[in-house]
């Protein structure tokens, strides 16, 4: 297990993005052995979230197969990716 691994269907809140620093990266990495989990990351407090598509009520996503998504703070109010 490798940190920030998921394992399992899941949702994970995201930390308040003003508790930490601008640029901050948070990777989460899931293996080709555990594709086919769907993963939540819902926002804290009054948080907002950005996706490619504009989407701002936390990510939904679906892990056909194993990879990577890095999610970064602006150190205030949202997370994006």
């Amino acid at each position: 297990l490798a940190i920030n691994e998921i394992q399992a269907t899941q949702s994970n809140p995201l930390p308040l993005a003003n508790s930490v620093s601008a640029g901050t990266i948070l990777t989460v990495t899931v293996t080709d052995s555990n594709q086919g989990i769907v993963t939540t990351h819902l926002v804290s407090g009054s948080d907002t979230t950005t996706d490619s598509s504009g989407n701002s009520d936390g990510f939904v996503i679906d892990w056909s197969k194993g990879g990577s998504v890095s999610f970064i703070s602006n150190g205030l109010d949202n997370w994006r990716y």
